[in-house]
């Protein structure tokens, strides 16, 4: 391609607003300075020529031992020189050479029998192939969406390397990823795409990794149809083209070309008719050259979604970064409408994809869904004028008087921020089958009741992402020493893509943290039933390269066995009402704060029967202890409402709340909520 061509496709980038005036100044300087180089590079040659000439024809009157010795060295010179041109793919043997596999480790939401969303690691693979002179691959969206971490290889090389992403364009399912190495020193072989479009009969060929196979498989087939609905559940193209190359699972992103070892089009697409769909490459190339060129996603919002059939647009995952995880869109929710378009009553992500395509960030459009779980319903526009890390359902509950008014006089009002996202709680040591299950009961009791957070129980090392709570059965110092020694240790290798700072708990000084608390038990003159928790800090980064923050709970609990050594009970029962009541307690304190049960109980607010409850109970073998009532599960309710994030409670300078009369926030806790009598 000429300078002048260069600089042609740049303004006209430039003139559909791909490329701002800065970019491309500087993109047409380096097509210049390129060009500057490549015509300096000519007229050097030409020098060495004409001096190669000169010389040979001065050899030539010397001695014969001379000339084979001059002719030797020249050859040596020739057999390094590795022309450029050679690299580009021109037979089948360079395009397994530029073809390779994609590995990703991706992180998808998915949906349990409850309509619970559950967050999964999934190995994936997929076909991708090698272009703009080795220095970039192309493959499909779908193939690295959602992905922690991607990897490419090379059946030829027989090498493994790492790559990142560079852009993509999730309604054209097309993505770039860029290698951080070289599959060979010399220069890695490349495509380079056609110029023709695709004609029903037209032989193609094609080569990729299909069943996440290491080893790379050769196609041959023609196309079938040149023009086929390009429309599909999880991307929306104007166009696609249809053949009948053996397309399987783990071909999606691989390089179909024609006889010239041209791009024509890549595969994307297979049905159950045995039909198969590719991305035509002229189109491809055009997408990608904006892509590069301008180093900018396309506008997805920070949305991976597939469209149910009459449903919606299901979320798989959602950029932390973007304006849709700001405004409280989540994974493995279901968006129902967007911009002017119902989505319920769609087949395919067509009308999704007229909207992202239409929209911006300062044009953006409306956007309405729904969370299956908790049956909640949320609406914003796509711009950071809605941004919230608070987004509130339209259908909030209200509240009875006597509840807000238990609720504001007897916490502490050091409210846990709680957010919409799915908290993870984990456990080790060793638990009674009692314990476990009225932890589990907890959990899920929480999980109903809270209007926009998730709470999913696992053994520790089950779920793929770190815990937010984490509760130890033990009550011996060295075994709880241990045990967090354990998790120290286990958490960088069980959760290896995240990067872990526990601000003041490390294996050096855990043994100190948990000895000097139970010292302080000791000096208060009890024997303690349960160590609170450790807040231990956690600076991760993400699947995207962000890093987040984020407080984690550490509680440990006694067994029953180490309950009934504390303290004798008179009977099995009693040793498990008291050990139920403990853990209602230590999961209250770790997931909602502090509840003043002594001024509850003495005030007579819950003296009527219908109010009575564990909050008010005083012993651990009352009517009470061992289970939360619906009173107070409406309490615990109240803590999780997400409008509470809205009130700003004042502090003085020591950060102690500045306490007014407590009437007055319930008067004004009833304007926030909505008392309803």
């Amino acid at each position: 391609m000429s300078k002048a061509d260069e600089i042609k496709k740049l303004k006209e980038l430039l003139d559909s607003g791909a490329l701002t005036n800065e970019e491309f100044q500087v993109e047409k300087n380096k097509i210049l300075n390129k060009s500057s180089f490549t015509n300096n590079k000519k007229i050097l040659m030409t020098a060495l020529l004409i001096t190669g000439i000169i010389t040979t024809y001065l050899f030539l009157n010397n001695d014969n031992s001379q000339n084979t010795t001059e002719i030797i060295n020249s050859q040596e010179t020739n057999e390094n020189y590795f022309p450029e041109d050679e690299l580009i793919v021109d037979n089948l043997e360079k395009a397994k050479k530029a073809t390779v596999k994609i590995i990703t480790n991706n992180e998808i939401i998915g949906l349990d029998e409850n309509f619970r969303s559950e967050s999964n690691l999934v190995r994936g693979t997929g076909s991708g192939f090698i272009i703009n002179d080795g220095e970039y691959i192309v493959t499909n969206y779908h193939v690295i969406s959602g992905s922690r971490e991607i990897r490419v290889f090379s059946d030829y090389w027989n090498k493994e390397i790492e790559a990142e992403i560079v852009s993509y364009s999730a309604c054209d399912d097309l993505a770039i990823v860029k290698p951080k190495s070289k599959f060979n020193e010399d220069g890695d072989y490349y495509f380079e795409f056609s110029k023709s479009s695709p004609i029903s009969g037209m032989k193609l060929l094609n080569t990729g990794f299909p069943l996440g196979t290491n080893e790379i498989t050769y196609s041959e087939g023609v196309v079938t149809k040149e023009r086929a609905d390009g429309n599909t559940t999880w991307t929306s193209l104007d166009f696609a083209f249809e053949h009948d190359l053996g397309i399987l699972p783990g071909s999606s992103g691989g390089p179909i070309f024609n006889d010239d070892f041209k791009i024509v089009g890549i595969a994307y697409a297979g049905n159950d008719f045995n039909q198969n769909f590719a991305i035509e490459g002229l189109y491809s190339n055009q997408q990608i050259e904006k892509i590069i060129l301008s180093n900018k996603k396309p506008n997805s919002f920070g949305l991976n979604v597939e469209q149910v059939p009459n449903l919606g647009a299901y979320i798989n995952s959602v950029d932390y970064d973007s304006i849709a995880y700001q405004i409280g869109l989540r994974g493995g929710e279901i968006i129902t409408n967007f911009g002017s378009y119902s989505l319920e009553d769609e087949l395919t992500l067509n009308s999704y994809c007229k909207v992202i395509r239409d929209s911006s960030e300062i044009d953006s459009p409306y956007v309405k869904w729904v969370d299956l779980e908790k049956l909640l319903f949320y609406e914003s526009f796509l711009n950071e004028a809605n941004f919230t890390e608070n987004p509130l359902p339209v259908n909030m509950p209200r509240y009875t008087s006597i509840e807000i008014e238990t609720f504001v006089k007897y916490t502490s009002f050091y409210w846990d921020e709680v957010k919409k996202q799915d908290y993870i709680v984990t456990y080790s040591g060793f638990p009674t089958n009692n314990q476990l299950s009225k932890l589990n009961e907890l959990v899920d009791g929480y999980n109903r009741n809270s209007y926009i957070a998730s709470y999913t129980l696992y053994k520790f090392g089950e779920h793929p992402s770190p815990p937010w709570y984490h509760f130890v059965f033990s009550m011996d110092p060295v075994d709880i020493i241990d045990a967090c020694k354990f998790q120290l240790k286990e958490w960088y290798t069980i959760y290896p893509y995240n990067k872990f700072n526990l601000n003041g708990i490390t294996e050096d000084n855990c043994e100190e943290t948990i000895t000097n608390t139970f010292e302080g038990y000791e000096a208060a003159g009890f024997e303690p039933s349960s160590l609170r928790w450790i807040n231990a800090e956690t600076v991760y980064e993400d699947s995207r390269g962000k890093y987040r923050v984020g407080t984690r709970k550490v509680i440990a609990i006694a067994s029953e066995t180490e309950l009934e050594d504390i303290q004798n009970f008179s009977s099995k029962d009693v040793l498990e009402k008291c050990a139920n009541n403990i853990i209602i307690r230590n999961t209250i304190q770790a997931f909602s704060g502090y509840f003043n049960k002594s001024g509850l109980r003495e005030s007579g607010l819950i003296d009527n029967e219908k109010y009575k409850s564990w909050l008010g109970e005083r012993y651990c073998n009352g009517d009470y202890s061992q289970n939360l009532t619906d009173f107070d599960w409406k309490i615990i309710q109240i803590d999780q409402d997400p409008r509470l994030l809205n009130y700003q409670v004042e502090y003085d300078y020591d950060g102690n709340p500045i306490i007014k009369d407590l009437d007055e926030y319930v008067d004004e806790f009833k304007i926030l909520f909505g008392s309803e009598y």
